[in-house]
């Protein structure tokens, strides 16, 4: 992740650049400065909102998170920087998701075994953010697996996230000793088909 920061109401598209190792250091506003570097800020930039990361800015100073995207064979792109929400008590998803939208990244990754899918989707609803700014990824858990149960699979976490499509699903495992991971990957394909 990249904060950049420049003057308030410059028309300059390049600024100050700071540099996030991890999660962690963008979670608590520990972005690093990389001095001397002129850097462009990219249209899919967008302004953060106050946070650790800017509280102690220059009032005069606005700042910029910007998450490089990668393309896909099918042409569209995902950002390359996700946020994970393994392990992530259900209880307090909704906050950490909306937390981490707020800060800047833009794809959220659950998967149904996680046991919090109904908090993304809360969290990505309390962020304010527009459905297609948010990149979506859940996962079929491996006893899913299979053409029918496969699709039973993904709308159940549809309607856990309250979303009518997600922008990624995965095999969580594709458990090649049950041989039923070219089933599992034919349902996927027809979801991506039908916009699910």
């Amino acid at each position: 992740a990249f904060l950049i920061l420049k003057k308030k109401g410059s028309r300059s598209t390049t600024g100050t650049l700071f540099h996030c190792d991890d999660a962690r250091c963008a979670r608590s506003g520990g972005f690093h400065p990389r001095p001397g570097l002129a850097v462009q800020t990219l249209p899919r930039a967008h302004p953060l909102r106050p946070t650790a990361a800017t509280a102690l800015l220059p009032p005069d100073t606005e700042a910029t998170m910007t998450e490089p995207r990668l393309t896909l064979n099918d042409g569209r792109s995902i950002p390359q920087l996700g946020f994970g929400l393994w392990q992530v008590p259900a209880a307090t998803t909704a906050a950490t998701t909306a937390t981490a939208l707020r800060l800047g990244y833009r794809l959220v990754d659950g998967a149904a075994i996680y046991g919090n899918e109904e908090g993304q989707g809360e969290g990505i609803r309390q962020s304010g953010l527009p459905r297609d700014q948010v990149f979506v990824t859940t996962k079929v858990w491996n006893s899913e697996q299979g053409f029918d149960r496969t699709l039973r699979a993904a709308e159940t976490s549809l309607k856990r996230l309250g979303l009518d499509h997600v922008d990624l699903l995965l095999t969580h495992w594709p458990c090649p000793s049950r041989d039923l991971y070219l089933d599992t990957w034919r349902a996927l394909i027809r979801l991506r088909e039908e916009g699910r």
